[in-house]
Order: C-alpha cells, then sequence, then structure tokens
C-alpha cells in the first residue's frame, strides 16, 4: 500500500514521537527513562506519512524488530509501505533494506517485499533527505535529476531550493518550508500543482512556457521573464509581486518593450544603449545587474520607488534625478556623475562605489548620510563639495570635521 507524506514532520519531532518506542519516557525524576513502550501500528503509520527520512524509518523498523515474533506479523502492512513506490535506495545508511528482509522473513511475506521494492511506478523524491540526508542544508540545487516515473516532488528544504532538469517533472511539487523555488528546466507542462510556504518565491525566469490553472495564492512573488500576453494569463490569478527579469539582453534605440504590468524589473548581464522604448509601471522596482558595457545615460530614473545598480558601469553625463521618499543603493558602480542629490530619497546605500569623477555630494541630513556608509569609500582621498542639506545652511561642509563629530556624537551618547 501507497503511503504518501501528508504531514511533514522535521527528524526532531519524528524523535520524539518515537523515543517512548525507542528508549523509554523520561522518568520523573529527570534524569532515567521509564521501561520502553511496545511499538503499535497506528504510530507507524503516523511516521510513514510524516517523514523518510532514513534515521527515522530504521528507528521505526527497529522497533519493531524488538518486539515478540508473535507480534511482529501484524506489521506487514506497515514494511511493505515503507517500500511500495517511495524513493528507497538500497545502500541506504543503516541498512533499512536489510532490517526489512529480516522482518519479512520472521514473518513469511519476503516474496511480496520484494515485489514492493520493484514498484517505482508513482514514486515521490523526498529531495532533501534522499539527496542532502546528513547535512544542514538551507539551500539545495538539484540539478540532472531524472523524474521519469515521478508523481510527487517534495523538497523539505529550508530556505531556497533550484531544480534544473531536462526531464518532465512530476505532477505535484511540494515545497513546505521553502521560501524560494527557482525552477530552471524548459518543459513545466506536466504540472498541476506547486505547494509552497506562506509568503514564497517562485521563479519561473527561465521557464520557455508557464504551467497553467495554478494556485499561486500563497506565493509573495512570481519572476518571470516573458512578456507575451498569452503566457502571462496562465497566472492572471496570482495578486502578489510579479516580477520581470532579464538576462543577457540587448536594449537599444530599436527596443519596444511593456512592462507596465510588473511590480519589480531586473535587467542582468544586458547591454544597455541608446533611447529604448521600454513601458514601466509608476512606482516599480528596478534593479540592473552587472552592465558594464555602458547604461542609458538619459533616463528616467524618477519612476522607480527603488533603485538598485549593481557592478555597472555608467555612460558619460548620466544625469540622476530620483523619486521623492526613493530607496537607492549603489553596489561597485563607476563613472559615476559630477553631482549626486540624494537630499529627497528616503534610504542610501554605497558599497565599492568609485567616487573619482563626483564633484558634489547631496544628503538630506546626517543621519542619512551615516546611514549610506559612504564615509568609508570618500576619506582620505575624496575632494569634492559634500553638502548637507539640514546644515550649515545648504553650504559644503568639511567631509574629515563632518565624520569626526559623526563619531563624537556617536560615542558621547
Amino acid at each position: 500500500m501507497f503511503v504518501d507524506i501528508e504531514d511533514y514532520k522535521s527528524p526532531l519531532k519524528v524523535e520524539i514521537i518515537l523515543t517512548p518506542y525507542k528508549r523509554g519516557r523520561l522518568a520523573p525524576d529527570k534524569k532515567s527513562y521509564l521501561p520502553k513502550e511496545p511499538i503499535t501500528p497506528d504510530i507507524c503509520w503516523e511516521i510513514l506519512r510524516a517523514t523518510n527520512t532514513p534515521r527515522s524509518i530504521k528507528d521505526m523498523l527497529v522497533c519493531i524488530a524488538e518486539l515478540p515474533l508473535s507480534e511482529q506479523a501484524q506489521f506487514k502492512e506497515v514494511v511493505l509501505s515503507t517500500f511500495t513506490q517511495r524513493e528507497q535506495p538500497h545502500k541506504q545508511p543503516h541498512n533499512i533494506v536489510l532490517l526489512a528482509k529480516k522482518l519479512a522473513m520472521a514473518s513469511g511475506y519476503e516474496d511480496e517485499l520484494a515485489e514492493a521494492q520493484k514498484l517505482h511506478d508513482g514514486k515521490f523524491l523526498l529531495a532533501s533527505n534522499r539527496l542532502s540526508y546528513g547535512k544542514k542544508c538551507r539551500e539545495m540545487s538539484v540539478n540532472g535529476e531524472n523524474f521519469e516515473g515521478v508523481d510527487k516532488f517534495i523538497c523539505t528544504t529550508l530556505d531556497s531550493v533550484a531544480i534544473k532538469t531536462d526531464t518532465v517533472l512530476p505532477e505535484i511539487l511540494d515545497f513546505p518550508y521553502s521560501s524560494k523555488v527557482i525552477l530552471d528546466c524548459p518543459n513545466l507542462e506536466n504540472v498541476k500543482k506547486i505547494n509552497l510556504c506562506e509568503g514564497g518565491v517562485l521563479d519561473f525566469s527561465n521557464v520557455e512556457a508557464l504551467p497553467s490553472h495554478l494556485d499561486l495564492s500563497k506565493c509573495s512573488k512570481v519572476i518571470v521573464s516573458t512578456t507575451d500576453k498569452d503566457e502571462l494569463k496562465k497566472i492572471d490569478n496570482f495578486k502578489g509581486l510579479l516580477a520581470f527579469h532579464s538576462f543577457s539582453e540587448t536594449y537599444d534605440d530599436a527596443t519596444q518593450l511593456d512592462l507596465s504590468s510588473f511590480d519589480e524589473v531586473m535587467f542582468a548581464y544586458c547591454t544597455l544603449a541608446g533611447h529604448p522604448n521600454i513601458q514601466f509601471k509608476d512606482g516599480a522596482n528596478l534593479e540592473i545587474y552587472a552592465s558594464w558595457s555602458g547604461m542609458w545615460r538619459d533616463f528616467d530614473y524618477t519612476k522607480f520607488s527603488q533603485l538598485k545598480l549593481e557592478t555597472c558601469q555608467l555612460e558619460n553625463g548620466t544625469d540622476f534625478k530620483f523619486r521623492d521618499g526613493a530607496v537607492v543603493i549603489f553596489d561597485d558602480v563607476r563613472n559615476l556623475p559630477e553631482k549626486l542629490d540624494f537630499s529627497n530619497c528616503a534610504q542610501i546605500g554605497f558599497d565599492k562605489c568609485d567616487f573619482s569623477s563626483v564633484k558634489q555630494l547631496i544628503f538630506k541630513n546626517r543621519e542619512q548620510f551615516e546611514q549610506s556608509y559612504v564615509d568609508k569609500l570618500l576619506r582620505p582621498h575624496w575632494k569634492g563639495n559634500l553638502i548637507i542639506a539640514d546644515e550649515n545652511n545648504g553650504q559644503s561642509v568639511d567631509l574629515n570635521k563632518f565624520s569626526l563629530n559623526l563619531y563624537l556624537d556617536k560615542y558621547s551618547r
């Protein structure tokens, strides 16, 4: 009988369930254990519905093997279900297969167990246990896994999982604890259901054709790389943040692109030049990553609530004007313009930027300046004008003296 994992529990929770049968309950004195209790079929079914972790399965079978021989026969279906359409490799830790054979031989159903171990159609893979058992992995990449004959794929990785395969994916993909799922698969036509944790992120940016009729109500963010309206209709029931990610494309004078339906846009390893006709959603987030070939010079950045430039080379003459209340992050940006005015921004962040071309920096107040971490990038060689709009009547201040005053104020509180 096939037993699906319907109520996944962590190895620790399963260990708590098994403790009375492995070593006995903790005695009232908290220093010793009471005698072990005999395990029951109901407990075993609960274990099978909760996990496929090798150690937990082995411990369950050991508890059965410790019972009198006359009581072991009632666990026949439990032992068979341990293998029926479940992924139990023959090189499992602790010799699960051998232990099951001993139980089957003792109760006379060895042939039935052998048949159960041959059944593969409709099996599921419990990825983080089968592929990464023994590691406290919070991120996992599943590359080249053959999902042929697999109806359900369960991944219990805690943070993010990336699946890259050329084979057809199972009908059901279950990620009960993954905060981000990246599907790098050309073929998703077979997928009928994707289970995610509440607030999870689903990345379809490397998918050629989106699956239809998916329940994405638990997702906080869905990432795609298509602007095809017919494709986007497949996820029109999604109400969260919709993101467009583009990789290694060229956007120039010939570009005509409507991105007005996207809350977030990212260009990575793209060539950005000329005056492309791109329609953005007002108040969207824009991220540009690894654009060393130059970036749009005359571009309206006031459209964006959040702007992040990382590993970018700006064109000469670039003029930045930011949206009121915008969040602006510059990470490893080169050829910055002569003047940068952040006085209307809500939050600024800098890292590894080259300010040698900048002659004037304007910040709203000392808190904004301090939180931007720009001080460590400017001193001691920068010779431009620093203006803190709320201080010194908007006149330029001496960088070294201003930084010293910030330091003294911080440590004298």
